[in-house]
């Protein structure tokens, strides 16, 4: 939701992933490159987010009216239910009881953010934590492709050695987004 409203934020999540990945070329063509639909684990985000990245590319239409004509389907309905703002999703979920009260709730505590709260940091934050489920995600498959070449008379060290270094190279990236989120 928040990347739909301001996409110009996808940049600064890129900026701190090619800060964390510093001179180390193999991080940022790898673990640590720019943040993508690869980042979801959920499929209809993991579309959202490719149509989304497609519609940063073009420069024909504004990006949420490319979408708008682009995605189909559920993934439409999804769409639009990411675009609904805070106010009117609580309301369609207590299926519009007590509006004059959400109504006052939402008006009172509207300008009331948080003292310190950057969306910005918030966002870069939530982005380094998909980053970081999606890398332990592929080590774990990697340690149990590792297990098999074990167990596998015809593996050949080449390959054994280049998954020890994929594995290696992942774990770099995690202790370095780990560091950045505390």
């Amino acid at each position: 939701r928040v990347l739909l409203q301001n996409p110009q934020l996808l940049g600064q999540v890129d900026r701190k992933l090619r800060e964390l990945a510093g001179d180390d070329e193999e991080l940022l063509n790898g673990p640590l490159g720019d943040f993508s639909a690869d980042d979801f684990s959920q499929s209809q985000y993991r579309a959202l987010m490719s149509h989304f990245q497609k519609s940063l590319k073009q420069d024909d239409k504004e990006p949420l009216e490319y979408l708008r004509r682009a995605v189909e389907g559920e993934l439409a309905a999804e769409f639009e239910d990411l675009l609904i703002d805070e106010p009117a999703a609580v309301s369609h979920a207590m299926k519009r009881n007590f509006q004059v009260d959400l109504d006052d709730i939402f008006r009172r505590s509207q300008f009331r953010s948080k003292p310190g709260f950057s969306l910005q940091a918030e966002l870069v934050t939530r982005a380094l934590q998909l980053r970081l489920t999606r890398l332990e995600a592929e080590r774990v498959e990697m340690q149990y492709l590792q297990e098999e070449m074990q167990f596998d008379d015809e593996s050949d060290a080449l390959q054994r050695a280049r998954l020890d270094s994929k594995i290696m190279l992942s774990m770099r990236a995690k202790a370095r987004i780990n560091m950045a989120v505390r």
